[in-house]
């Protein structure tokens, strides 16, 4: 579910875009790792996010705390670039991840997922440029 949140960054971003700032390398064709957690609620959200000129793939598990690997693999419905920030959300699940680039190739982030009628898991991690 937390990959879901992955997918949505890179979906909204563009090949044809150009960016500047410390996320501006964020649109650009590569590999980015993702590497999140929730401490309290023992998930785990890893894997990667491949950017193209065209094309943006994501390719993530989430795993709970029994070990069950849950593959997730959406389009996203927003993503915001702006300076030092990355922002992006995927709405059939509600996640919400923000970002800020500590680095041309390596962002901060915080996420939420929704669990109603409980409260969201909310952890952080990295995402960081492969190479």
């Amino acid at each position: 579910m937390l990959l879901a949140t992955a997918s949505s960054i890179m979906q909204g971003c563009s090949g044809r875009e150009r960016q500047t700032g410390a996320c501006a390398r964020f649109t650009r064709n590569g590999i980015w790792m993702v590497a999140m957690k929730s401490d309290a609620a023992e998930y785990t959200l890893e894997g990667t996010i491949e950017t193209t000129d065209r094309t943006v793939r994501v390719r993530l598990a989430g795993v709970s705390r029994e070990g069950t690997r849950e593959p997730l693999e959406y389009l996203a419905d927003s993503l915001i670039l702006g300076g030092d920030s990355v922002h992006f959300r995927f709405a059939p699940l509600g996640i919400r991840v923000d970002g800020r680039c500590v680095a041309p190739d390596s962002i901060a982030a915080d996420f939420s997922f929704p669990q109603p009628p409980f409260g969201p898991i909310v952890g952080s991690g990295v995402i960081h440029r492969k190479g």
